[in-house]
C-alpha cells in the first residue's frame, strides 16, 4: 500500500474543521458591526432627542417671555377675567403675543399647554393658540378662531409645571422666593398677576434622569 504525501491535500475532516473556523469568525464580525451600528444610532436618537427638548423648551421660553396683559379671554368656557397667567401641574394659560403656530399672522394670541396621560402611564406635552383681538374688555367667544392643538412632546415621564413667587425682585431666587405647583393671580404673592420663571420637569422613561 501505497503512503500518502505529506502534501497530499487537506481531509475532510480538516476542511469542515476550517470551514467552521472561518464562519465562527465572519459571525463574531458581524455580530460586532451591528452592535457598534445599533449603538451608533442609539446615539443618534439620543441626541436628536436631546436636541428636541430644547429646542421645545426654547419656543415655550419665548412664548412666555412675550406674554402680554390683554383682554380678559373666556377660553374652554371659562372666565379668566383678570387673569394674566394661570397653571397648575398639568396645565397653564396666559396671552401672548407670539404664536408658535408656523404660518399664523402676528397678533395676540390665548395659549393653553396641557399635560395629558394616557391609560399606560405615558404623558403627552401639546398647547392650544386661540387668536383674539388685543382690545381691552372681555372678548366673547364669537372672536376667538378656532382652536388648534399640536403635540409638542409625546412618550414621556413625570412630567409637570411649577412656579416660582417671589415677594419682590431682591428675593428673586433667595431662600424667600418658592416653587408653586399651581399658579392664581388673587393669591397675595402673586399681585403681579405673573410668576418670575415657570418651571418644566419631565422623564423620557423610567430609567432615565428628570430633566
Amino acid at each position: 500500500m501505497r503512503m500518502r504525501g505529506l502534501n497530499a491535500g487537506f481531509t475532510l475532516l480538516e476542511l469542515i474543521i476550517s470551514l467552521t473556523i472561518i464562519a465562527v469568525i465572519v459571525t463574531v464580525i458581524q455580530n460586532g458591526f451591528q452592535l457598534g451600528v445599533r449603538a451608533w444610532e442609539k446615539g443618534e436618537s439620543a441626541i436628536e432627542g436631546q436636541q428636541r427638548y430644547r429646542y421645545v423648551l426654547a419656543l415655550m421660553a419665548r412664548q412666555l417671555g412675550s406674554c402680554h396683559p390683554s383682554a380678559a379671554i373666556e377660553i374652554d368656557g371659562e372666565d379668566d377675567s383678570g387673569a394674566l397667567f394661570k397653571g397648575d401641574e398639568a396645565s397653564m394659560a396666559f396671552t401672548s403675543k407670539i404664536s408658535l403656530v408656523p404660518g399664523d399672522p402676528p397678533g395676540t394670541v390665548r395659549v393653553r399647554y396641557r399635560i395629558e396621560t394616557d391609560d399606560e402611564g405615558w404623558q403627552t406635552v401639546s398647547f392650544s393658540e386661540r387668536r383674539a383681538f388685543s382690545t381691552p374688555g372681555t372678548v366673547s367667544q364669537e372672536t376667538l378662531e378656532e382652536e388648534n392643538r399640536h403635540t409638542l412632546l409625546s412618550h414621556i415621564r413625570e412630567s409637570r409645571f411649577d412656579y416660582l413667587a417671589a415677594p419682590s425682585a431682591d428675593a428673586l431666587f433667595s431662600e424667600e422666593s418658592s416653587w408653586q405647583s399651581s399658579w392664581q393671580p388673587a393669591r397675595p404673592n402673586q399681585a403681579e398677576g405673573l410668576p418670575h420663571a415657570v418651571r418644566m420637569r419631565f422623564q423620557v422613561d423610567e430609567k432615565a434622569a428628570p430633566l
